[in-house]
């Protein structure tokens, strides 16, 4: 499931504590919705490993080296926006790795970074479910949410050795192996195992998330700054993937 919705006057940059999930906020884009059933969706376009059914998105097969994504063809042309993904992630053997990333960028592209481009202009939201050695750490299976930033004043590219802990923005949350489910879902399932929720209100934006046994979205992250607004286009893309599959729901 994947609603987006446009700001109004009801919305502030900070959501309040103790939302409930299924609270709505805005109005609906419609040509920037994915909602069961997926049977047609016009306005989206399958890459990769990528397979759509009437009731799931899958982005990959549970296989090493796949990548899949799912790419917005229109543009966002509104000031503020709140996007809502809800994922299911499975891996019936392996630890799976390496992420997922949800992208707020200017020029759609596949690459290194989670899938990504390396070399982007905009937000990139990022599930990461395995961390690299960094500074001596050993690497280990380990589920975190953060957000990194880029534009061509910058002029970097993602450092995937790091976990792109060169563009990250202020901190992120760890979440275990929660996100994870380890055994495969029976085909009438369509509990996600993490929902992640992104806003950007008047200049701020924030990361959220709820796991299934939460009812309420918990803060991961919030940052402020002017980013990319008109002209702008949203892309979903999960990354490149080993042992494990990944459902929009």
């Amino acid at each position: 499931m994947l609603p987006f919705l446009g700001g109004s006057d009801a919305f502030t940059p900070q959501l309040p504590l103790e939302t409930a999930v299924d609270d709505v906020r805005g109005y609906e884009l419609h040509n920037l919705q994915l909602i069961r059933p997926y049977s047609n969706t016009p306005h989206w376009d399958l890459r990769g490993d990528a397979f759509i059914s009437r009731n799931k998105i899958r982005l990959t097969r549970e296989a090493q080296s796949l990548n899949g994504s799912i790419w917005s063809r229109n543009r966002v042309m509104v000031r503020d926006w709140e996007i809502q993904v809800d994922l299911r992630i499975y891996s019936a053997s392996s630890p799976p790795a390496d992420g997922i990333a949800i992208w707020y960028i200017r020029k759609p592209d596949t690459g290194s970074a989670w899938g990504g481009p390396a070399n982007f202009s905009g937000i990139g939201v990022v599930l990461d479910t395995y961390t690299n050695t960094i500074g001596g750490m050993t690497s280990r299976q380990s589920s975190r949410l953060f957000v990194i930033l880029n534009n061509p004043a910058h002029g970097a590219v993602v450092d995937s050795s790091t976990d792109g802990s060169n563009l990250r923005v202020e901190s992120e949350c760890s979440l275990g192996n929660d996100p994870v489910a380890y055994k495969v879902p029976p085909s009438y399932d369509h509990t996600p195992t993490i929902r992640i929720l992104i806003r950007y209100v008047h200049e701020y934006i924030e990361v959220l998330y709820a796991l299934p046994t939460t009812e309420h979205w918990k803060l991961c992250t919030n940052a402020s700054g002017k980013f990319p607004i008109y002209g702008a286009v949203v892309k979903i893309l999960v990354t490149s993937v080993r042992d494990r599959s990944i459902f929009f729901l």
